[in-house]
């Protein structure tokens, strides 16, 4: 299975790769961890800069603890959709200073 990311913002010293999910499961948080995983070493390397994740999840589906903690223990950041507008996941994406 191939995995592809919905998004990459570069800047000068940071690139964001971002994954929208309708909903996490035990094949989609995995699969977008370990794709992470495999570039981050890789895009860093080749573009000098810092690279994070950013998963958006729809949260007016039930979003069960584990996956949180999955992605929490990964260092990939996330926010629910409906907290999208909140100033501190604008600033996950570089949107606001």
């Amino acid at each position: 299975i191939e995995f592809t990311f919905d998004f990459q913002l570069a800047f000068k010293n940071q690139e964001i790769v971002i994954k929208s999910f309708n909903s996490l499961n035990k094949l989609n948080v995995p699969s977008f961890l370990f794709a992470w995983e495999d570039i981050k070493p890789v895009r860093e390397k080749s573009t000098k800069k810092e690279v994070k994740a950013i998963a958006i999840i729809n949260d007016l589906k039930e979003i069960k603890p584990e996956f949180v903690e999955a992605l929490n223990q990964k260092n990939a950041d996330f926010f629910l959709w409906s907290e999208k507008t909140q100033s501190q996941n604008l600033q996950k994406l570089k949107l606001v200073a």
